[in-house]
């Protein structure tokens, strides 16, 4: 433990001489909780979380820009929407070097960062450990299964590996700082990746939850308990950023849907997202807010200016104004199934949400958020197995005249498309 407590000592106030106090940088830690429904939190299955929540600032309304892993981490990471970034699907490219990420803006002033990865889909291959002195991504996994994204490791192992690198790397000399009388601060990301499915709980947290989905939330719960433990007893708590997360939520069923990456629906979409910052009081935020705001977020917070592609707000400052943006989701699920473009949303303050397939014929107009997700599915899948002529003409009409399609243009009935 003394180990963590000199890596984890804080800038604080150090005066030499007659001079003045110099600036402090708090330390960062980041624990992302894969697959975790918003309506999880404040019902007693996550308790360690529901405290952070009454201690800091507890969002309502935090929403993913896609309900997948590795899309969604590259949208906390850069402060980019996945069109931006490039990143649409599990296990497919990944984050080009070109952008920046927290990690990489953190380490070049000064920050010493770590990353502990629980599952294989945020594997470094895929982009995300640029900027970390540490990326621990050390899965179990079968060397035949190439094509497998599933592999995984408990929260408890994750956080083994965290705590013993905070001890060996404690006792390490630290790197030059901009102020040599001061260490240098910390940013950490924990990833726990235990409610994805298949829900697998250990049989002691099962036994006191009502589902294993609760269950393995529940475990996941008692892994962070051990981090911020080991954060209080070397008395860094109260100078550390701490910011908890979920990257997309679960279906369970919820409009037809078991778990998640197809449809764009709050059950998928709605996070928990909570943030404790040193000197701040709690308070409870129900404006509408997008992870893509933690990346800018936490850079004003070590006193830096993000870079103009992020665009997101200052989420330690969401409330004191009145907000008019829109929080936009992605899901491409669709697009190997159907060929059609992928499904758009939006959430606005309006409570609407917009439901875009374009494609080379169609674009479809705003539907309510209620049937927009359904009807879009549906409609993809009608697509699908109508025969061209009929994508484009829906029913029979007198020739010369005009019939309404799916979108907003109109075709002649007498007038069949041209092949392509």
């Amino acid at each position: 433990m003394v180990g963590i407590a000199c890596l984890l000592a804080v800038a604080l106030p150090a005066c030499g001489g007659a001079g003045r106090p110099a600036a402090r940088q708090p330390n960062i830690l980041l624990v992302t909780i894969d697959t975790l429904r918003a309506d999880r939190i404040g019902v007693g299955v996550a308790p360690t979380v529901d405290r952070l929540a009454a201690s800091g600032l507890r969002f309502t309304s935090a929403r993913s820009a896609v309900p997948l892993t590795l899309p969604s981490h590259a949208t906390i990471h850069t402060g980019l929407l996945p069109p931006e970034h490039g990143v649409r699907e599990n296990g497919v490219g990944g984050l080009a070097a070109t952008h920046q990420t927290i990690a990489t803006l953190l380490k070049a002033a000064g920050y010493r960062t770590a990353a502990f990865i629980g599952a294989f889909v945020l594997d470094r291959r895929f982009g995300l450990a640029q900027g970390f002195d540490t990326y621990d991504d050390q899965i179990p996994r079968d060397p035949n299964a190439t094509e497998r994204l599933e592999a995984e490791r408990p929260a408890s192992d994750v956080v083994d590996r965290a705590l013993a690198w905070l001890r060996t790397a404690g006792g390490e000399s630290r790197r030059p700082n901009a102020d040599s009388r001061l260490p240098n601060p910390l940013f950490l990301w924990i990833h726990l990746y235990d409610p994805h499915a298949p829900y697998n709980p250990p049989p002691e947290f099962r036994a006191r939850t009502r589902t294993p989905y609760d269950g393995e939330i529940a475990f996941a719960d008692s892994q962070v308990a051990r981090l911020l433990d080991a954060l209080r007893a070397a008395g860094a708590i109260d100078h550390t950023l701490i910011i908890v997360a979920g990257d997309h939520g679960e279906g369970l069923g919820d409009h037809g849907e078991r778990t998640h990456g197809m449809l764009l629906y709050d059950s998928t979409l709605r996070v928990p997202l909570v943030i404790v910052a040193p000197g701040r009081t709690a308070a409870t935020i129900d404006e509408a807010v997008s992870l893509s705001e933690i990346a800018p977020t936490i850079l004003r917070a070590a006193g830096m200016t993000p870079p103009a592609s992020m665009t997101g707000r200052d989420l330690l400052t969401v409330g004191l104004k009145p907000d008019t943006r829109t929080i936009r989701a992605r899901s491409t699920t669709l697009r190997p199934r159907s060929r059609r473009s992928p499904l758009l949303c939006a959430h606005a303050p309006t409570r609407y949400m917009r439901a875009e397939a374009r494609s080379r014929r169609a674009r479809f107009p705003l539907m309510r958020r209620s049937g927009c997700a359904r009807w879009a599915m549906s409609h993809a899948r009608r697509r699908q197995r109508l025969p061209r002529a009929r994508r484009i003409r829906r029913g029979r009409s007198p020739r010369g005249t005009t019939s309404r399609t799916h979108s907003p243009h109109r075709t002649r009935v007498g007038r069949r498309p041209s092949a392509r």
